[in-house]
This record gives structure tokens, sequence and C-alpha cells, in this order.
């Protein structure tokens, strides 16, 4: 079954306005529909706003994309790229799909296979390796709804620092 953005579907605009408060604010918008705004302060920050509205408005182009670009390595049977283009996208079409746990295999550049279990009501992550199997600490949502994005790779680093997490048995 193919899956499908349950987002609002359309094409995505922009604008950047200067508020009352002397503060830059993007409104990112499909049709007369606010999706979304950035904000920042309209000294030194301009750039990065806009920045961040253009990054947003692009989304639903730049997941077509990469659902294209998924098509071509499969039947051009291209690997690892393929792999890591599969794991954003199913990242980003079930993000509303939230169930209590959530178990997902995701592989490294490398070739290595690292198993992640996100368990949304205590906003943890298992992560099991073949060395072993670790927990992070409990996240505040931002954070937790953030790190429901990584990757193989991410997952990989964040064990290689000293982040917040601890071996379980």
């Amino acid at each position: 079954m193919k899956k499908e953005f349950k987002g609002t579907i359309g094409n995505w605009t922009y604008s950047t306005v200067m508020n009352f408060s002397d503060s830059l604010v993007s409104f990112i918008r499909c049709g007369e529909k606010q999706i979304a705004q950035t904000r920042g302060c309209i000294t030194g920050e301009e750039e990065e706003v806009e920045a961040n509205a253009k990054l947003i408005a692009a989304a639903p182009k730049l997941l077509e994309a990469l659902q294209d670009l998924t098509r071509f390595c499969k039947e051009n049977k291209v690997g690892a790229e393929l792999e890591l283009a599969e794991s954003i996208i199913e990242k980003i079409l079930n993000q509303s799909n939230k169930e209590e746990n959530k178990i997902e295999n995701l592989k490294t550049i490398s070739g290595r296979t690292i198993k992640i279990v996100t368990n949304y009501s205590k906003r943890t992550f298992t992560i099991i390796t073949e060395s072993g199997k670790y927990r992070t600490a409990f996240m505040p949502k931002e954070e937790f709804d953030f790190c429901q994005m990584n990757t193989g790779n991410d997952w990989q680093q964040f064990l290689n620092s000293d982040i917040s997490y601890y071996k379980i048995n």
C-alpha cells in the first residue's frame, strides 16, 4: 500500500513581514491557509528567518523529489542511498501515525543495522546495536520530535557522543 502525505496538499509559498514589535515573521501558506510561521529579531536574523521559511515552503516538493529519487534508485538498483532516502520518507509520512511504541530498523552508511524503539508515552528511544542496548533519558517534546527524524547515522553519532543515555540489559 502506497503511503500518502497527510499534510496540506498544494503549492506552499511564504512571505516575510515586519510586525509591530520589530521582529520578522514569515508566513508559510497554501492558498489562503496558513501552514506555519517563522520568527526572528529584526537585527541580524533576517536571512535566517527567510531561509527557514523557504525550506518549510519547499517541504512538499522536497518530499516529492525524494520519492522520485527512491523510485529511480529502485529501478537502477542503487543500495545505501536508496535505504537512507526511504527511511527519511517513512519518517515524514508516518509522523502523524503515532502508536505507543514504534520499532524501526535503520542502516548506517557503513551498512550496520541499528534498531530503534520509540516510546511515545515516555519520550524515550531504545537503541539496539550489535554491541548493546541503550536507552535515552526522557526528552523535552521538541527534542523528542526532532529525534524522530534521525537516520541510522544520526543514532550512531548520538551513541558516540556524551549525550544522556544509558546501557540496559
